[in-house]
C-alpha cells in the first residue's frame, strides 16, 4: 500500500498501524458519546490510542527508511537521504503531538498548546528541508519562492486569526497567544 521500496513485511506493518489508527479514530467518533460540556464525541482512550499508533506508525516508517539506505543510521547527521531525514522530523513531531494530547486529556491546556508548537516546528523543518533539498537536487534555487509562500501564509494566518479570533470580545492574553500560535503554523 505504501511503497514497492520496502519489504512486503514493512509494507504489511505500516498498513495495519494505518487501520489500527482508522479504527480508533473513526470508531471513537461513531460509538463516542458526546461529553458534558458537549465538546468531545472521542474518548480518551480512543484519542490517546490513536495518537500512539501514529506515533509508532512515523517511527517504523523512519526506521524502515533508515533500513534500507546504504549509509545506514548516520542519515540524521550527514543528511545523505531526503526521505529519512523528513521522516524522522515527521516522527520527532507525531511523538510531540502524543505528548500534546496526554497534556490535553489531564487537562493541561498550556503544557498540550507547548508540546504541539514544538511538534509543529518539527513538521515545519520537515516540509522546508525536503522542500529546499528537492529543489536543490533540481539545480533549482528555490529560496526566494519558499520566502515568498511564507510570506504570503503569515499574511493569510493574520487574517484568519483576526476573524475568528481577534473580532470576539473581550480581549486577553490568549487572544495573542493564539495570534502567535496561527503564525506559526502559517
Amino acid at each position: 500500500m505504501f511503497t514497492s521500496h520496502i519489504t512486503p513485511e514493512a509494507n504489511l506493518w505500516l498498513t495495519l498501524l494505518l487501520i489500527v489508527w482508522a479504527a480508533l479514530l473513526f470508531g471513537g467518533f461513531i460509538f463516542g458519546k458526546p461529553n458534558t460540556e458537549g465538546t468531545r464525541r472521542m474518548p480518551t482512550w480512543t484519542r490517546l490510542a490513536s495518537s500512539f499508533t501514529l506515533v509508532v506508525a512515523a517511527w517504523g516508517w523512519y526506521f524502515i527508511a533508515w533500513n534500507y539506505h546504504p549509509a545506514g543510521g548516520y542519515l540524521i547527521l550527514i543528511n545523505t537521504s531526503h526521505l529519512v531525514t523528513f521522516g524522522f522530523y515527521i516522527a520527532i513531531g507525531m511523538t510531540l503531538g502524543f505528548i500534546g494530547d496526554i497534556f490535553m486529556a489531564r487537562k493541561n491546556v498550556m503544557g498540550g498548546i507547548g508540546a504541539f508548537a514544538i511538534g509543529h516546528i518539527a513538521y515545519i523543518t520537515a516540509f522546508v528541508r525536503f522542500a529546499y533539498e528537492t529543489l536543490a537536487f533540481a539545480h533549482i534555487s528555490g529560496l526566494s519562492s519558499i520566502v515568498a509562500a511564507w510570506v504570503i501564509w503569515l499574511i493569510i494566518g493574520v487574517i484568519a486569526w483576526y476573524i475568528t479570533v481577534y473580532r470576539t470580545k473581550p480581549h486577553t492574553p490568549l487572544h495573542w497567544a493564539a495570534l502567535a500560535y496561527c503564525l506559526l503554523l502559517s
